[in-house]
């Protein structure tokens, strides 16, 4: 196995299982507390902060992209935007009814 794809499944995973969890409720001071710690100088704490987030879901993209829109950090607009990517996966790929 390459060293690329051990990092993928590094990462899916977690976010795979973390998926089948059911959706946390959005508190807007749990949620800035993880935005901070994307930027954390520890990458597992990075990470840890980056799944939470995922865990989330659709319910703080407006506050993900709020962040995005006003932080200088390009760890976190990076980390931000994939994020981001990934939750709107489905309606971007016609999956899901953006009807709510």
């Amino acid at each position: 196995m390459s060293v690329r794809c051990a990092f993928v499944l590094l990462l899916l995973v977690p976010a795979a299982l973390e998926a089948a969890a059911p959706p946390e409720r959005a508190d807007a001071a749990r949620v800035k507390a993880l935005l901070r710690q994307l930027d954390d100088e520890e990458f597992y704490v990075r990470q840890r902060a980056d799944e939470q987030l995922r865990g989330l879901g659709m319910a703080v993209q407006s506050l993900l992209e709020a962040e995005r829109g006003r932080t200088r950090s390009l760890e976190v607009r990076w980390r931000l935007g994939r994020i981001l990517h990934d939750l709107t996966l489905d309606r971007r790929a016609g999956l899901t009814s953006s009807r709510k």
